[in-house]
């Protein structure tokens, strides 16, 4: 049995606080109480929530994926998300974005130049990615290095599919998914394709000039079909699903028609791809403005940010669920268009992206979240420059990464779920802990393995945040252990100076991660523990992600985690 938990308290933020003790046991009555269960490994509650292995993933551009591919302080930092002992953890890296519209397959330099831009409207920019076989094959050789990585590819869809003759026009997307098989065939590396997509948030074609103003999801479903049955045509999909649909982001005609549209197309879709980033960069620019900066920080910050967006997605995750359709965020971050420096680039980010993969993953619906980063945006997950003499630059690990690691780190264990839980206040009738309010909160999450019951407690907040933790005497050990995410300044804003459990890529040369474990461990208040359950009071600082471990009773005496460098 696991479970899921999530709490709220409003207050003002400041973006800058002292430092203090991250995490401290707190002797007065707690402001919310939560019980923990009991373990029961024979059932699951009907609302148990299981977390797939692949949960994170990343999302990258085409004209990124060659550095990106041949980059070993990229990989190893990749593993991070995927080996570590007794991990169950994957990683999916999908290639596509704005740049799969802008990308053609020329593995022999045979394209004729003069039709680059044959397709896209005056002064726009036309194709500037040639995907050939070597760059599959690197794709390949990352995802090998890595371990437990599988790619999606993202093909073209920029020729209309019929011209005015109507004449089938789907050559360039027929021609990548040809080379893009027939080479991870030649590698012994189909195994590595998980899907491909065809296209790029297309319900914003007829705004980009590259469809007709009044382009509609009829005329995209028309287009779609004969773009499959080119592909398939030539080259038949080794397994019948093996399209991710969707990838739309912002015309409402377009997704209030996505579950028909799953519907249409359900013979063909594994997985259904929705594209949202919670703070437009429009509001946040000039990035020397430091009144917008912050409003965007706030943003960021609200539960809206998180709660919010799952409960956008709900009813279309539900329906693709209904037809056995995986539903991805398949392209998200904290802010669109590159991210907002002093917000994306700092510890907010961080902040933001836990809270975010538990409010999907609580939909029970959201199947993968796909972060979008790899360039030099403020809103990369990491930034590795590669001189024009082929020389690496140590890189430089962004606070969104170590977001992704905390997550992973916490859901290592196989068959981890969640499970809502209500909280209690003092004096108060228990309400349901699973909530989306607005405004800024210290909120708490809870996972459980077969051994481990795991709290998150995100503090969001400006000051300290206390809860308490009654934890049932004949399930659990009579200790916890406590590590904490933290900034060395304390500061909302901090870009470095970052760590969890010990651990800092600060300083990181090669991708390796340096310090060693850290944790602290915390006993019940003997005075206020009945002969049933235990009571663990816990006080967060600032601005700080703690995650509170309780073993099973039964279980083998807790051993520290792995100290040495594994990768």
């Amino acid at each position: 049995m696991g479970f899921l938990l999530c709490i709220f308290f409003t207050a003002i933020v400041l973006l800058v606080v002292p430092t203090n003790s991250s995490v401290r046991l707190f002797h007065h009555p707690a402001i919310d109480i939560f019980e923990l269960p009991s373990f029961d490994c024979t059932t699951h509650h009907h609302d148990d929530i299981l977390i797939p292995p692949d949960f994170v993933g990343i999302s990258v551009e085409w004209n990124r994926a060659e550095t990106f591919a041949t980059t070993p302080a990229i990989h190893r930092l990749l593993q991070y998300l995927v080996v570590r002992p007794s991990s169950s953890r994957r990683l999916n890296i999908r290639v596509g974005g704005n740049s799969a519209d802008r990308s053609w397959w020329n593995n022999d330099d045979d394209k004729e130049q003069k039709n680059r831009c044959r397709y896209y409207p005056p002064g726009a920019r036309c194709v500037e990615t040639k995907i050939t076989s070597h760059l599959i094959v690197h794709l390949a050789e990352m995802a090998r290095r890595i371990g437990g990585t599988t790619l999606i590819l993202d093909l073209s869809m920029i020729p209309p599919a019929s011209n005015d003759n109507h004449t089938n026009n789907t050559n360039w997307a027929r021609q990548e998914w040809e080379g893009i098989w027939t080479t991870l065939e030649e590698h012994n590396a189909t195994h590595l394709l998980e899907g491909i997509e065809i296209g790029n948030e297309q319900d914003i074609y007829g705004h980009h000039g590259i469809r007709p103003q009044q382009y509609t999801p009829t005329d995209f479903a028309n287009e779609f079909q004969q773009y499959i049955e080119t592909i398939q045509q030539t080259l038949p999909f080794p397994n019948q699903k093996m399209i991710r649909g969707g990838t739309f982001c912002c015309n409402k005609q377009f997704l209030d028609h996505q579950v028909d549209l799953m519907k249409q197309f359900q013979q063909y879709l594994y997985s259904w791809s929705y594209h949202h980033y919670p703070v437009s960069t429009r509001h946040c620019r000039p990035a020397n403005d430091t009144t917008n900066v912050t409003l965007c920080l706030l943003q960021l910050l609200d539960n809206t940010a998180s709660n919010g967006e799952a409960d956008r997605v709900s009813s279309w995750a539900a329906g693709a669920s209904s037809m056995n359709i995986s539903f991805h965020m398949g392209e998200v971050n904290s802010a669109n268009d590159g991210g907002v420096l002093g917000v994306s680039d700092a510890l907010a980010s961080t902040l933001w992206c836990v809270d975010y993969l538990f409010a999907m993953a609580a939909t029970g619906n959201v199947t993968r979240v796909n972060f979008h980063g790899g360039g030099r945006g403020a809103y990369s997950w990491f930034a590795v420059n590669v001189t024009k003499q082929h020389q690496e630059e140590p890189p430089h690990v962004r606070p969104l990464f170590y977001g992704m690691y905390l997550w992973n780190w916490v859901v290592a264990g196989n068959d981890t779920r969640v499970h809502p839980l209500s909280s209690c206040r003092q004096e108060e009738p228990c309400t349901p802990a699973h909530k989306s309010s607005s405004g800024i909160h210290a909120k708490a999450w809870a996972v459980q393995d077969k051994n481990t019951t795991k709290v998150v407690i995100i503090n969001k907040l400006s000051k300290p945040h206390r809860i308490q933790l009654l934890a049932p005497a004949s399930s659990y050990q009579q200790q916890a252990e406590v590590v904490v995410l933290k900034s060395n300044s304390g500061a909302v804003t901090a870009k470095n100076g970052i760590s969890f459990a010990g651990w800092t890529w600060d300083g990181t040369q090669h991708g390796e991660r340096l310090g060693k474990y850290q944790s602290t461990w915390i006993h019940p208040e003997e005075e206020e523990t009945t002969g049933a359950k235990k009571l663990f009071h816990v006080v967060v600082a600032p601005y700080t992600i703690a995650v509170v471990s309780f073993f099973q009773k039964d279980s083998t005496l807790h051993q520290p985690h792995d100290n040495q460098e594994t990768h």
